[in-house]
């Protein structure tokens, strides 16, 4: 159990003791599970732990937390692949085999939370050019995971195809709820003055 995984073990337990010596050690308590939580929404709300909430401090916005774990993913994903570019070049097959392991695994984290969160995501990279180059890296690594697991390019092309399309569905969908609030604060503003 690596320190990440102690410290969410910890605060859903309500270990504060532990989590005091990680915080001493240099734990870091921003770091997300798997399913996006950090230590803190473990020990608030899965845990009920206010003493462990209150030492690990105040929430990371989810946003955030997300697009830290997703920085994270796509570095383990391309340090997993240099190390199996020398270990295939150096023909060292048990070695690229557990690189090949851990770039499925980084890959398949990866393309679930560019998923879950591109609708969002894409909204704030307008304005965000380190947003815009992670959101890249993510979808040519997701790309290349529907590749890795077998698909025709046919096949592929039509996933990347309905997904580009239920963007921008949502896209739309976000557009339009943006114009329908504008014309109901446009309406309260009239009523207010009127």
């Amino acid at each position: 159990m690596g320190g990440a995984a102690a410290a969410h073990h910890a605060a859903q337990h309500g270990h504060t003791r532990v989590l005091e010596a990680l915080r001493d050690a240099g734990a870091d308590f921003s770091l997300c599970s798997g399913k996006g939580w950090t230590p803190y929404d473990y020990a608030a709300k899965v845990g009920g732990h206010e003493e462990a909430a209150r030492l690990l401090g105040a929430p990371l916005d989810p946003a955030q937390a997300r697009k830290a774990y997703l920085t994270r993913k796509i570095q383990e994903y391309e340090e997993a692949a240099l190390r199996a570019k020398k270990f295939r070049a150096a023909g060292n097959a048990d070695c690229l085999k557990t690189e090949e392991h851990w770039i499925w695994q980084a890959g398949t984290d990866i393309k679930k939370l560019y998923d879950e969160m591109l609708p969002m995501w894409q909204a704030q990279s307008k304005d965000n050019p380190e947003l815009e180059d992670l959101l890249d890296k993510a979808q040519r690594i997701t790309e290349l995971k529907y590749r890795m697991e077998g698909k025709g390019e046919k096949d592929v092309d039509a996933d990347l195809q309905a997904n580009r399309d239920k963007q921008k569905w949502l896209q739309d969908q976000l557009d339009r709820l943006r114009l329908e609030e504008q014309v109901l604060m446009d309406v309260k503003e009239r009523i207010a003055g009127g």
